[in-house]
This record gives structure tokens, sequence and C-alpha cells, in this order.
């Protein structure tokens, strides 16, 4: 082939572009950027009450609300998901519009408000009311949710630069996924109020280990 051409009358030679990273210093850069474990460690905490209420909902409104029928037991927790639809929208627009595309700012106000609606689940659904019932789901859900698809969608890939975006979501997913079979598993241990008492903490535990990020933005390069 022929040899590449130079600059007339420099001689200067093109430099040889730079090789991209192999797949194993991605993941140590993954490893070593406090950012996507920070995320990680959050995300292992919230996903456990986001599968109990996915997995155990009408078993809890049953033990809650007994008067109500298997039907009704199965519709209440609806809401539940019902503002898991609204929240990643909701909050994606003020992460962008509000927060000048910080992601931090958003999830953790979201966390604040999942703590507090989570600590109050059982004092609130002990009225035995339906709607109340109905009322605190939603607001947890959409507490839930909204710092769900941050962490776990724009906050990771941010977090992980050009070359590293997929590697980062798909850590701080994985480790989710271990909270996931926690939430699966505890409901079936515990009782209800001390299942909610320890959502709530694990919640506000997520929300101190991400106040220090505050202000981080995208990871660009």
């Amino acid at each position: 082939p022929d040899a590449p051409e130079t600059t007339a009358g420099s001689g200067a030679v093109p430099e040889p572009a730079e090789a991209p990273p192999t797949s194993r210093e991605i993941y140590r850069e993954i490893l070593r950027n406090r950012m996507v474990l920070t995320l990680s460690a959050a995300y292992f905490l919230l996903k456990p009450a986001r599968y109990a209420l996915l997995l155990w909902g009408p078993v809890i409104v049953s033990e809650r609300l007994p008067e109500v029928g298997k039907l009704e037991a199965t519709l209440i927790p609806v809401a539940f998901g019902v503002a898991g639809v609204l929240a990643p929208m909701t909050v994606g627009w003020i992460s962008d519009r509000l927060f000048s595309s910080r992601r931090v700012p958003p999830c953790v106000l979201s966390l604040g408000l999942l703590t507090v609606m989570l600590a109050a689940f059982a004092p609130l659904t002990a009225t035995g009311s339906t709607g109340t019932m109905v009322g605190v789901l939603a607001v947890i859900g959409f507490g839930l949710y909204a710092a769900d698809a941050l962490i776990a969608g724009v906050a990771a890939v941010d977090s992980g630069g050009l070359a590293g975006a997929g590697t980062a979501t798909g850590f701080v997913n994985g480790c989710g996924s271990v909270g996931a079979i926690l939430g699966g598993l505890l409901p079936g241990f515990l009782a209800t109020t001390v299942l909610f008492y320890g959502f709530a903490a694990a919640a506000a535990l997520a929300g101190v280990v991400m106040l220090p990020h505050w202000n981080r933005t995208a990871v660009t390069a």
C-alpha cells in the first residue's frame, strides 16, 4: 500500500490514532470510579423495596386491610405501578431543566420523599382506609421509581463516560439485581412494619451516600 501522505515541504508524518481502551481497562476504570460505586451501592439499597412491593403487594395490602377482598387487594397496588410510569418522565425533565442536567439533586430529593413515606407506611395504613393505602403506595412508587430511573439509567451513563457508559450501567444494574433478590425474600421473613422501617432506613442511607456528589456533572470523555 502507498505510504501515508505528508504535508508538502514539511516532512511531517501524521501520528497514529490512539488505540481504544481494552475491556479490561474499561472495567478497571469503572471499578475505580467513585460515582459508579456510589450509584451501585445506592441501587442495591433501593431495589429491595421495589421488588417487595411488586411481588408481595397484594399480600401486604391484605394484611393491612383485612376487610378487602382478593380482587381489591390485587388492584390497590396498581397505584404503585402507575406512579412508576409518571415518575421517570417527571424527574428526567426536572433534572434537565431545573438542575442543569445534574442527576444527583433530584435523585436525593426523591430518596428523601421515599424515606418519609416508607417510614410513615405503618401508621398511615393503620387507619384501614383504602384511599389512604392507594395514596401512600402512589407516593412511594413515585419517589422510588424517580430515584430508580436516574440511578440505573442516565446517572450511570453519565458517570461511565463515552467509553464506559454501557459497562457502568451494567455494573450498577447488576448490583441492583442483588437487592432485588432480597426484595423477593425479606417479606417472607419479616413483619410488614419492620420491613418498611428497614426499607426507609435503606432509602435514607442511599440518599446519604449520594449527597456528597450533589454538584457532579456528566463525564464526557
